[in-house]
């Protein structure tokens, strides 16, 4: 396969968003990992005064970063940032390897 590391994720799943925030285990998000609106959810140390990164696969681009971000903003979570994220090397031979196991051809 080729392309950068962003190109290459995208192939093989959702864009990956940090969103930065004082509530990492707020009620919407896993409202929203429950219903599958969003993918996989990784929650990051706390780090400046309590602040933590929540890495989320959001599906359907910016449009649906968009929607996600409306919704948790709607739903009370204090958010400082929010921003597309780097894929690691790890993480996106471990897609590659994923989607081949389940014969899915990359979109």
């Amino acid at each position: 396969a080729l392309g950068t590391t962003t190109e290459l994720g995208d192939r093989f799943g959702d864009p990956l968003f940090s969103i930065w925030t004082r509530s990492p285990r707020h009620p919407a998000l896993a409202s929203l990992a429950a219903s599958g609106r969003i993918g996989e959810l990784t929650v990051l140390p706390a780090e400046d005064a309590g602040w933590s990164c929540v890495q989320v696969a959001i599906p359907g681009g910016l449009d649906g970063a968009e929607r996600i971000l409306d919704y948790l903003k709607c739903a009370g979570m204090d958010i400082a940032r929010f921003e597309r994220a780097t894929v690691t090397l790890a993480d996106l031979i471990e897609r590659v390897i994923r989607a081949r196991g389940a014969g899915v051809e990359p979109r």
